[in-house]
C-alpha cells in the first residue's frame, strides 16, 4: 500500500493489491486516507529555517558541558549538609555537649577556692603574686563594705562567664558557622536558579 502511494510498486504487486482492495473495505478506506494525507503534505509549502535559528536556541538553553570543581564541591556538600538527619544530629551533639559541660563545671568549681586560687590554674610565680595581690585588694575592699563572701561569688560568676564563652566558642560557634554556610549554599543555588532564562516555545 505504501509502495503504491509512493509510486514504487511493481506491476505484479499492483495487481494483487487491486484484487485485495476490491474485496476488503477496511484496506480500501485506509488507502484513500493515506493518499489524501500524502497529497496534503506534498502541497504544503516547506518553511525554511532561519540561518541563526540554532544559535538563538543554544543561547537560550543552558547546557553544561562539564562540571567545574566548585560545582562538584557544592553539590557534594549540599548532599551531606542539607540532609535532615545530619542537621538533627548536629543539634543533639551541641545540646549534649552543653549539658555535660554544665555537670563538669560544678566539679571544677570545687577546686577553685580562695586558699588555692592560683593552683592549678596559675603556674608562673609572677602570675601567682599578681593573683594574691588582687585577692588581698578585693578582700580589703569587701571587708570595708561588710560583704564576706563577695570574692567567692564574684570569682564563680567570672569563671562561669569564661566557661560559657569557651563553650560557645567551642561548640555553638562552629554550629553557627555551619548553619551560615548551609544558608549560603541555599541562597547561591536559588540565585543561580533565578538567573536561568526561561525558554518559551510557541
Amino acid at each position: 500500500m505504501h509502495e503504491k502511494i509512493d509510486g514504487r510498486i511493481t506491476p505484479g504487486k499492483k495487481k494483487e493489491l487491486r484484487a485485495h482492495m476490491n474485496d476488503c473495505i477496511e484496506c480500501r478506506q485506509e488507502y484513500y486516507q493515506l493518499k489524501v494525507l500524502v497529497e496534503y503534505l506534498l502541497k504544503t509549502p516547506i518553511e525554511k529555517i532561519p540561518p541563526d535559528f540554532m544559535d538563538n536556541v543554544m543561547m537560550q538553553v543552558r547546557i553544561p558541558t562539564r562540571y567545574r570543581i566548585r560545582d562538584r564541591i557544592l553539590k557534594w556538600i549540599s548532599r551531606i549538609v542539607l540532609r535532615p538527619a545530619v542537621a538533627i544530629g548536629s543539634v543533639i551533639v551541641v545540646i549534649l555537649s552543653w549539658v555535660s559541660y554544665l555537670f563538669l563545671f560544678e566539679k571544677l568549681m570545687g577546686l577553685f577556692v580562695i586558699s588555692g586560687l592560683y593552683q592549678p590554674f596559675f603556674q608562673s610565680e609572677k602570675v601567682k603574686q599578681i593573683a594574691i595581690l588582687i585577692r588581698d585588694l578585693i578582700n580589703t575592699v569587701v571587708s570595708l563594705f561588710g560583704v564576706g563572701d563577695f570574692f567567692f561569688h564574684s570569682t564563680k560568676i567570672l569563671f562561669f562567664m569564661g566557661a560559657t564563652f569557651w563553650t560557645l566558642s567551642s561548640y555553638l560557634l562552629p554550629a553557627a558557622i555551619m548553619a551560615l554556610f548551609v544558608w549560603t549554599i541555599i541562597i547561591y543555588r536559588f540565585i543561580n536558579a533565578r538567573r536561568l532564562p526561561h525558554v518559551h516555545f510557541k
